[in-house]
């Protein structure tokens, strides 16, 4: 099931889930085992997408934390370098 399947599906049972009309128009129940494929779907996404961003935060307070001992207000490009180049091997 792809991404946007899974939101039409929960959009779907919602409207469903909620409808308040005769019970002869009612919309038909969607599939509760793809109901649940959805749910799976998107929660797993929604924890990708989280893992994703605390990586990124850490990698950027990391990169931060590296560069401060050169940001005295000097110009020591080539030391920084250096370092990058012998953290890099």
């Amino acid at each position: 099931m792809e991404i946007k399947e899974a939101i039409r599906l929960l959009k779907d049972y919602n409207h469903w889930r909620r409808y308040d009309g005769e019970i002869s128009e009612s919309p038909k129940m969607p599939n509760p085992k793809q109901i649940g494929i959805a749910i799976d779907l998107i929660i797993g996404n929604f924890e990708n997408a989280l893992d994703y961003k605390q990586k990124t935060k850490q990698l950027l307070i990391d990169c931060a934390n590296f560069i401060q001992p050169y940001n005295d207000g000097g110009n020591d490009a080539e030391r920084l370098i250096e370092s990058i180049d012998n953290a890099l091997k």
